[in-house]
């Protein structure tokens, strides 16, 4: 009974790939972490010819989540979880505010540590005080991006896979000549 339960299964999933359609693995083939507008139009294209289950199964598999990357950016720093995440612009950008942050707190740390006179003291201690200021502000502005970029990341791959509604107001003229405005619904399925 085992045997046959496996062989069923395994029939299964060989149909289930068998009768699947080609553009599932054209779609599945372009969506990655970048997502830009020419393979969303090229995705649009593709998925029009979709099941409503292959499209929730593409959008499932590939929707960009954000435990990782916050936990990396929180822990690691220096943009790695934007990095992870598939976020190139935000990574670079914490990694730069980081180091910038850092080496200007080390700096201001080393002309207190030197600083022959009181007010050569307080005046590094001050520009200290500023740039440790600046490196936690980077690094809350890095455990709130991962949250954004999903946003947008997923609104793009729902936008690719399922199409975007539109709305329009079409100006039309009755039967007894009165103007009017009506309005239009456009909402791929």
């Amino acid at each position: 009974m085992k045997k046959l339960s496996i062989v069923l299964v395994l029939l299964l999933i060989v149909g289930a790939f068998a009768f699947s359609s080609d553009d599932f693995y054209k779609c599945s083939s372009l969506i990655d972490k970048k997502l830009d507008n020419s393979k969303v139009s090229m995705i649009q294209t593709y998925s029009a010819n979709l099941t409503e289950l292959e499209r929730y199964n593409l959008y499932e598999a590939n929707k960009s989540s954000t435990g990782v990357p916050l936990l990396c950016n929180l822990l690691l720093g220096a943009g790695i979880g934007s990095y992870i995440q598939g976020d190139t612009v935000g990574g670079t950008v914490f990694l730069c505010g980081e180091l910038a942050s850092a080496i200007l707190y080390g700096a201001s740390y080393m002309r207190m540590v030197f600083a022959e006179t009181e007010s050569e003291f307080e005046n590094a201690a001050a520009q200290a005080t500023i740039w440790s200021i600046a490196l936690l502000g980077v690094r809350v502005a890095e455990c709130i991006r991962p949250f954004t970029y999903a946003k947008e990341y997923n609104k793009r791959l729902s936008n690719a896979l399922y199409g975007v509604p539109s709305i329009a107001a079409i100006p039309t003229i009755n039967s007894d000549g009165q103007t009017g405005l009506m309005l239009s619904a456009r909402i791929d399925l």
